[in-house]
């Protein structure tokens, strides 16, 4: 009762910051849209988790950041209201703690959804919370997983074009992980695409040979590479 108060609270304070960054009529946009899908995916995801509670271990700890729960505004304008069709693509989820934005994906057309999670608890929340939607839908498309693995080190699909990261590393996994993508894509020549929330490495992207194609708020930006 008192971790999920504390949890609560730190949710509280980046409630309060977010006015402060985005003003009012976002912030109060952004909070219905969680309660309104948390409602929907019958999940309860929005938790702050610190470094220190995830379990996995400490090298992977100092390269990790807190566990915050994507927000389903941003995941509703990049995914659903944006530019990017999901029509048949292959969608990556990189630190997809509990299955939120693969709850949102799943709502969607994509051919099939991958999470990538290095926390074994997370993981057994995201696969949870992914198998109660699908049965009380009836659901059996797209396809999904999730894959308990480091984030530099997950062995990338040669179907998949659509990749998503909310900030849960440091610029050396980010770096990894993008050298794994166009390494992906030169073996398996497609067009793939990177939205990035909170994009605080975007210099790491643009190095990478990345081109920015949207970026409506300074939450997200959606990339292609081809």
């Amino acid at each position: 009762m008192l971790k999920q108060l504390t949890d609560k609270m730190q949710l509280m304070r980046h409630f309060l910051g977010s006015v402060r960054r985005r003003g009012m009529m976002r912030t109060v946009r952004i909070s219905f849209y969680e309660v309104w899908f948390e409602r929907k995916f019958r999940a309860a995801t929005g938790f702050v988790i610190p470094v220190d509670r995830l379990d996995f271990n400490e090298e992977a700890k100092s390269h990790a950041s807190p566990y915050f729960p994507s927000s389903y505004l941003f995941l509703h304008e990049a995914f659903a209201a944006g530019a990017l069709d999901c029509r048949n693509h292959v969608f990556v989820d990189y630190g997809c703690g509990m299955g939120r934005a693969l709850l949102f994906a799943s709502t969607l057309p994509f051919k099939r959804i991958v999470g990538v999670e290095l926390s074994p608890s997370l993981c057994e929340t995201a696969v949870q919370n992914l198998e109660r939607y699908y049965r009380l839908r009836g659901k059996t498309m797209p396809e999904w997983q999730v894959v308990n693995a480091d984030a530099r080190r997950f062995l990338i699909p040669d179907d998949a074009t659509v990749f998503y990261m909310f900030n849960a590393f440091d610029a050396l996994v980010v770096g990894k992980v993008l050298d794994n993508i166009v390494t992906s894509v030169l073996a398996h020549p497609r067009k793939c695409y990177l939205i990035y929330a909170n994009p605080i490495h975007e210099r790491l992207i643009t190095e990478q040979g990345f081109e920015k194609i949207a970026n409506p708020t300074t939450d997200y930006v959606i990339y292609t590479h081809q």
